[in-house]
């Protein structure tokens, strides 16, 4: 019997993992389903691509995860995205450096080989779904931020179209838009 899981799912899965990405099954991605970020992978690339401490590493995921938080509009969803895209990519100095120097942090390589680049499918967010929260088809992450997500639709059921993916994203904004606003 043919699903969105084994028909566009798998699909778009074998598609990343030919293109390098590495799938991590949904069970073993190291996060609470109430954490947007995965933030042991976050912290391991903060420390391998920046001259940092772990402790350093906490205090800009600390940073990340408080630009997440937004309520529930629209406007305060594109207000939290652009704060957490400003971080990432255009305010995202420290003063780590020798006698706090501020030094620009890197969440991402210039190599993309030296980045960790993962696809998981059933993302649960912020809880298990059977307890009210959701659950996304597919979710690209680069160094444990989630930077895409994906929602298939099953191609052999003509009442189901595209229009009901993007539906579906529409309502995601609303009922979860910390998850949404991480998306670059």
């Amino acid at each position: 019997m043919f699903n969105e899981d084994n028909t566009v799912e798998q699909m778009l899965i074998n598609a990343a993992t030919q293109s390098g990405w590495q799938y991590v099954k949904p069970s073993d991605v190291p996060r609470s389903t109430d954490s947007v970020l995965v933030e042991s992978w976050l912290q391991e690339a903060l420390i391998r691509l920046n001259p940092i401490t772990l402790q350093q590493a906490e205090q800009v995921i600390y940073k990340l995860r408080a630009a997440i938080t937004c309520g529930g509009n629209f406007d305060e969803l594109v207000t939290a995205n652009d704060r957490f895209r400003a971080l990432l990519f255009t305010e995202n100095t420290e003063p780590f450096g020798k006698d706090g120097e501020y030094i620009p942090i890197r969440f991402f390589s210039d190599d993309p080989t030296e980045d960790y680049c993962v696809v998981t499918n059933q993302w649960e967010y912020p809880r298990p779904s059977v307890d009210g929260g959701k659950r996304l088809d597919l979710v690209y992450l680069i160094n444990g931020i989630p930077i895409c997500i994906g929602e298939a639709k099953s191609p052999v059921r003509p009442q189901v179209t595209w229009a009901d993916g993007a539906t579906d994203m529409l309502h995601y904004e609303k009922s979860i838009p910390e998850m949404m606003g991480t998306l670059v």
